[in-house]
């Protein structure tokens, strides 16, 4: 039963080291684009962006 346990939990953190791995490739992509889109006329790209990363975190 303990060893049980352990497997859970164990496979809980790789879960969630993949999922902060994933999402700080994507926050690294945002800033990145963030930066370049600093024009007023590139909002909306910036804001998609910024959706998709928030999804990718929460997701």
């Amino acid at each position: 039963m303990a060893l049980h346990r352990l497997l859970r939990v164990a496979s809980e953190v790789v879960d969630n080291w993949q999922k902060l791995r994933d999402g700080k490739q994507v926050k690294d992509t945002f800033f990145s684009l963030r930066a370049r889109l600093l024009a007023p006329g590139d909002f909306n790209v910036t804001l998609k962006v910024n959706v998709i990363w928030g999804h990718r975190l929460m997701g």
